[in-house]
């Protein structure tokens, strides 16, 4: 499942890092939740912060490719 994640992020053009910082996470923190079975309400979330993600653009993330 947490593939799937991983997965739709890239798809959607989305870094991990972005993810786990709209989470307020680090991103080895966003990596070692990711390294566990996630309940179906945490996927969602992500899934959902992934599609804000990209429809925000995130300006400020642009310089860092």
């Amino acid at each position: 499942m947490n593939s799937m994640i991983r997965h739709y992020a890239k798809q959607h053009g989305v870094k991990l890092w972005q993810l786990a910082e709209k989470m307020n996470l680090h991103d080895y923190q966003l990596s070692k939740r990711l390294r566990h079975k996630l309940d179906e309400n945490e996927t969602q979330h992500m899934i959902d912060l992934i599609d804000q993600i990209e429809a925000e653009g995130d300006k400020k993330y642009e310089d860092c490719e």
